[in-house]
């Protein structure tokens, strides 16, 4: 049974096609490859859309989680697989355990990458979307043309290429994004699941008609755009604040006061 936000073409299924397989295989590849070294054009095509991919996040709003919390984890990946390349050069007596070293540091960025993906679904459920996928994937073609080099790489790509790449023509994709445009948000119900995430189950159900009250006369006649938008800047505000505390169950009035400081902004 699929897990909830990760059917087949929604947001967190579309990260986790590209997080998961593309560098997952990549980094397997690239342990194959023993203490054997790429010519500087292989390598460069790697390095290029490792970049390009990081490149892209940079293009993203400065508030955006995707920028502030993943851009780090990739542009450190990508100078791991750089050090990997360079072994020779850095290591020129122990290739093999300096590689293990480096394939090791890019296997923890990228449970890094999941584990904050799964921190901040909800933020992330409003940015990445098909077309930001497809780019990712579409970028990740340089790399992907080195067959016999990468071929976990290049045979992920194959299929995925099927559906994200721009242009697809991939049925299952459409119904996906016909499905997606039908589902709405209650403002009650997603109002809820964000306090009880952010506060807990005791806050959250210990004020839970004042909280319905708040979300139905604040956020019941917003559009489904600004639903979302408000959720992802609720996200920001609360949980990825360095000094965020959960409120005490006697600061509800305080908690609402902030909400609406949260709905205010664009």
């Amino acid at each position: 049974m699929p897990t909830p936000g990760r059917q087949f073409g929604q947001p967190m299924h579309l990260h986790d096609r590209f997080y998961g397989p593309v560098l997952g295989s990549l980094i397997q590849d690239l342990k194959s490859l023993g203490d054997t070294r790429l010519e500087d054009s292989q390598c460069a095509k790697i390095l290029s859309s490792l970049e390009k991919v990081c490149a892209a996040y940079q293009k993203l709003d400065g508030r955006s989680v995707l920028r502030a919390r993943l851009l780090p984890e990739l542009e450190a990946l990508r100078e791991f697989y750089h050090e990997w390349n360079d072994a020779h050069r850095h290591a020129p007596g122990g290739v093999q355990e300096y590689r293990r070293d480096r394939i090791f540091y890019m296997r923890k960025g990228r449970q890094r990458i999941q584990e904050l993906v799964n921190k901040y679904q909800t933020i992330i459920e409003t940015e990445f979307d098909l077309a930001f996928a497809s780019q990712l994937f579409a970028l990740m073609a340089e790399a992907r043309a080195l067959n016999d080099k990468l071929p976990s790489l290049t045979a992920y790509m194959r299929e995925a290429e099927k559906d994200f790449l721009p242009g697809s023509a991939s049925p299952r994709l459409a119904r996906a994004n016909a499905e997606a445009k039908k589902r709405t948000l209650d403002p009650v119900k997603e109002f809820r699941l964000l306090v009880r995430r952010l506060c807990g189950k005791y806050f959250e159900t210990e004020h839970g008609s004042a909280l319905d009250e708040w979300s139905t006369r604040n956020l019941g006649s917003l559009s489904q755009d600004r639903l979302r938008a408000f959720r992802a800047n609720f996200m920001v505000e609360f949980e990825m604040a360095l000094d965020h505390r959960p409120p005490r169950r006697d600061q509800l009035q305080e908690f609402l006061d902030r909400c609406a400081k949260v709905l205010a902004k664009p």
